[in-house]
């Protein structure tokens, strides 16, 4: 009898360890197994809700004030803009305040993966801000009108505030270097500067024909020519983005700028350097910059090029009898053939109606 259950217990000593691990290891595989299915759901979907992307639009956010996350300037300015700018993204505390829960939610929150390249407590990389890849959520509200009633209202440049000398725009802008006079004038040139190095479009010039320096004016993309009034003294003020910035329906991409149909016309020749409202007319009752076209109409062109009695000289004339006696006949004097080459439009033609 003792050597029966001897025998027995020597046997269970044999078969226990591996029942014991075979169940360890099938405990242990299938709490690996929930936590891959865990882990391929992101912990930041929590109540429908994807933290990786953010909308200025969401609820919370928007109740909140601009000022309450970004700081103006950010500590970066001067290694980034050169002038005192929002440049960087807010720091870690504006998002934590709200968002403690999904910071700290799992081994790569995705909430992180808003601003950081790689979600990872030895990286802090970031993407470029404004983020490349980020549809726009805001539509820019600029009224050209109020701006044209304060330029014109300046007859000498006004004093500028200490903490406003940043600012590479002046309120008297110097006309382009093709000016044998050196006219002076205040208006759009404070913001629309000179482009000295136009970038060719994709494909090349056509026609081969390649634009002379300062042909282009440049559109503002940054606060630059903004803060020289509206840092602090002038409403909207640095801290209140709102004031141009307008939450957009649905994010949307970056605009496209205007395609310049005349490319043959600069505004370094020295006819072309007087006020800018002189041709570009209506643009100064535009209160917004949606749907803005700043088309300049024929009538300030006509009053010199219409018609010549120099027969030999291209004129708005000219052409349009060419085109006349021969439809393939691509006007030249002020555009490239990929314009010149369609039918003239009737405002052409309207000049020449008694």
């Amino acid at each position: 009898m003792t050597l029966l259950f001897m025998t027995l217990l020597m046997g269970a000593g044999f078969v226990y360890p591996r029942w014991a691990s075979s169940t360890l290891q099938s405990n242990t595989n299938r709490r690996q197994r929930r936590t891959q299915r865990r882990a391929r759901v992101p912990v930041s979907r929590e109540r429908g809700r994807d933290y990786s992307k953010f909308l200025h639009a969401s609820p919370s956010h928007r109740q909140q004030a601009c000022s309450a996350c970004h700081d103006t300037p950010t500590p970066n300015w001067q290694q980034s803009r050169g002038f005192p700018d929002v440049a960087d993204y807010p720091g870690h505390d504006s998002c934590i305040k709200c968002h403690r829960q999904q910071f700290f939610t799992g081994a790569r929150p995705s909430i992180c993966t808003i601003c950081h390249t790689r979600v990872s407590p030895r990286d802090d990389a970031r993407f470029a801000f404004p983020k490349p890849s980020s549809p726009s959520q805001f539509n820019v509200e600029f009224p050209h009108d109020k701006h044209q009633d304060v330029i014109a209202s300046h007859v000498a440049p006004p004093q500028m505030s200490a903490d406003a000398l940043f600012v590479r725009a002046s309120f008297t802008a110097q006309a382009q270097s093709g000016d044998a006079v050196g006219k002076r004038y205040n208006n759009c040139a404070i913001c629309h500067e000179t482009l000295k190095t136009p970038a060719p479009p994709p494909g090349g010039w056509r026609d081969g024909f390649v634009p002379t320096a300062e042909t282009f004016k440049s559109v503002p993309t940054t606060h630059a020519s903004c803060f020289s009034c509206h840092w602090k003294s002038q409403e909207p003020t640095k801290d209140n983005c709102a004031g141009c910035h307008k939450l957009s329906a649905a994010p949307h991409a970056e605009r496209v700028w205007f395609t310049r149909i005349s490319l043959k016309f600069t505004h370094a020749r020295e006819q072309h350097t007087a006020e800018c409202t002189t041709c570009h007319i209506n643009i100064t009752g535009e209160s917004t910059l949606l749907g803005l076209r700043p088309d300049v109409p024929l009538t300030s062109c006509s009053g010199c090029h219409k018609t010549s009695t120099d027969r030999t000289v291209a004129t708005i004339e000219t052409e349009l009898e060419q085109r006349k006696k021969d439809p393939s006949f691509a006007c030249a004097k002020c555009h490239t053939s990929d314009v010149g080459s369609k039918s003239a439009p009737p405002s052409h033609f309207a000049l020449f109606v008694d």
